[in-house]
């Protein structure tokens, strides 16, 4: 294969590191191209997926080979003849040890019946390969469960691009990571350790997760926090400590409480992050008095495995050559505690959460703050994310959006445009959540079978003064989502309201319905602090009066794309879906001879 591409995005999709997925984006075409690359001379299949699964999948098998053929498969059966052409084969080899296929897709395809948009939202790349070649376009050999899977990605958010590597001679690396801890046997452990930081004002303009082999199942997220203890020197006998588990709340120092402000996050399913070529995160100082960070290694470890020993961190890069603009993290939403709770059995539940620049009034920048990344969050139930941007009467286009998150992707993406808030702004995330399997009340808080709905930015100039803003249930709204109407009733006398809701099952739709509209609808408290220490704002917030809903734009056009003659020798693809749906999907290819590939017909894709 004659391929001279730089590729910007790039994942493993298996675990073993044998298939290998690079992909462009073509903004004016509206379209990616993909180039799939596998440890074998057999057959590949790649697709996008909703859920995983080949149900309602989107799939393209090839294999090298001298024949040609567009298939679709009703099921998991022979594929059949596919009328329709949606992805267009550019090019294609073949080594010793491995296939390579290179072909390009439309965002859209027109195809409302079968196919599946690309869009910001999160997608399963769906993957599978044999060893050998088909002895017919309708005989594919049965692959095994190594060969096949699915990983989660964010085609047009990747935070990792290949233009953003930071490109300053006197890059320094320093890893925050802990040393050989024994992951508790509990399912939910937040792990925190102090760093001492060199006497230097450190530019950080890349981070990466540092993980311990193995460990990647129990590692959930990593986060590094600025300390602003009023005397500093109290934190150094901690540094050379192994650090304490901070959910316990008898052996957590009280010193470690003035290491709340966040700064560096990672989480599972993320890799490196790249910041601008002119912003950079700043850490330390060149100060008399040592600076330090506190990470938060949150463990996942629902089966209670004993004994685990863990290095995990994050390693920053850093420049001494300083950038123009220094960044910062900004949290918004719910707060993260039982303000929030989802009934149990529903299909749909909102939770949202209000931010107020408000907040900020004596800290903004005149010119605003630049968004340029942002990370959604929440747990297992939530199905769909969104943050939506209000300035003076209006709803501007949303910040993300997110119709199909996956807990297993927390990542932050990266928005391009970057993103200006100004003083006035509101931002509001909303959260969906599908309880339908559960018999008990889900409440907010840290641990991953708990609830969260929040978003934490990455922006510049950063603030004086850190603050996250969050908003919550008033105690009054609360028991009235409850259905505690007189607080004083005998059933409840010496319960907290926590506990209670946890335990409720007997939601009747009545009351389903009522707390519904509270959650979503009421007035809320805004909240501008982690801690109270005087100059904190508190207030009513809800929905602003708008005159403009925004509604997102379509596509422009159905055209086909343009696809180039490539060198290659002849690749034979199929596409393939399952159950009940036919996913319409082709490559429309011509037999010219050996080593050259006519181009597909530019005319409308049915």
């Amino acid at each position: 294969i004659n391929n001279t591409n730089v590729w910007t995005y790039h994942l493993w999709l298996d675990p073993e590191e044998l298939y290998s997925v690079k992909w462009n984006i073509n903004a004016r075409n509206e379209s990616v191209e993909f180039l799939c690359e596998v440890r074998t001379r057999g057959w590949l299949g790649f697709g996008l997926s909703p859920n995983g699964g080949m149900k309602s999948s989107d799939l393209v098998i090839a294999w090298v080979d001298d024949r040609t053929g567009d298939r679709y498969a009703t099921g998991e059966s022979v594929p059949l003849i596919d009328p329709h052409q949606d992805w267009y084969l550019l090019d294609s080899g073949q080594n010793s040890t491995h296939t390579i296929v290179h072909f390009v897709r439309p965002l859209r395809t027109c195809d409302t019946d079968h196919d599946l948009d690309i869009t910001r939202d999160t997608v399963r790349l769906i993957y599978a390969y044999g060893n050998t070649d088909p002895t017919t376009a309708v005989d594919i050999t049965k692959h095994g469960h190594s060969q096949r899977g699915s990983r989660s990605a964010l085609l047009l958010s990747q935070p990792k691009s290949a233009d953003t590597e930071p490109q300053e001679s006197d890059l320094k690396r320093l890893v925050f990571n802990l040393k050989n801890v024994t992951i508790p046997a509990k399912k939910t452990t937040y792990w925190c350790k102090i760093f001492q930081l060199p006497r230097e004002l450190m530019h950080v303009v890349k981070f990466d997760p540092y993980l311990t082999p193995g460990n990647e199942p129990f590692t959930h997220h990593i986060s590094v926090y600025e300390c602003a203890h009023p005397n500093p020197q109290a934190l150094a006998k901690y540094a050379n400590s192994a650090g304490h588990d901070c959910t316990d709340s008898a052996s957590m120092p009280a010193d470690y409480q003035h290491c709340f402000v966040p700064h560096l996050m990672w989480a599972v399913g993320a890799g490196s992050f790249n910041l601008p070529a002119d912003v950079a995160f700043p850490m330390g100082s060149a100060g008399a008095e040592p600076r330090y960070v506190m990470i938060n290694m949150h463990y996942d470890n629902p089966d209670r495995v004993a004994g685990r020993l863990d290095s995990s961190g994050i390693e920053v890069f850093y420049t001494q050559q300083h950038r123009k603009y220094e960044a910062f993290t900004l949290g918004i939403g719910s707060p993260l505690d039982d303000r929030i709770f989802i009934p149990p059995g529903q299909s749909a539940f909102h939770i949202t959460g209000h931010c107020h620049t408000k907040c900020f009034e004596n800290y903004m920048d005149h010119d605003g703050l630049k968004v340029f990344a942002i990370w959604p969050h929440a747990h297992l139930l939530a199905t769909k994310l969104k943050i939506r941007h209000f300035r003076d009467g209006e709803e501007l286009p949303w910040l993300e959006f997110d119709q199909n998150y996956d807990f297993n992707l927390q990542s932050f993406r990266v928005l391009k445009p970057i993103r200006k808030i100004i003083f006035g702004d509101q931002l509001t995330v909303e959260c969906e959540y599908g309880s339908g399997h559960k018999n008990r009340t889900t409440m907010g808080g840290y641990a991953t079978t708990d609830e969260m709905c929040t978003a934490w930015l990455y922006y510049y100039p950063k603030m004086a003064k850190s603050k996250p803003c969050f908003s919550g249930l008033t105690d009054d709204n609360r028991r009235r989502v409850a259905g505690v109407t007189d607080p004083a009733a005998r059933k409840l006398v010496g319960k907290q309201l926590t506990n209670y809701l946890a335990a409720k099952q007997d939601w009747d739709q009545t009351h389903l319905d009522q707390s519904y509209n509270i959650m979503l609808n009421l007035t809320q408290s805004l909240e501008c602090y982690w801690y109270k220490t005087g100059d904190e704002y508190e207030g009513p917030v809800g929905y602003p009066p708008i005159e403009r809903v925004f509604k997102p734009p379509a596509l422009e056009s159905c055209l086909a794309i343009d696809v180039y003659t490539k060198h290659s020798i002849i690749v034979s693809l199929i596409s393939l879906v399952s159950v009940v749906v036919a996913i319409t999907i082709a490559v429309y290819m011509v037999y010219k001879h050996r080593h050259r590939f006519q181009d597909p017909p530019r005319n409308r894709l049915v």
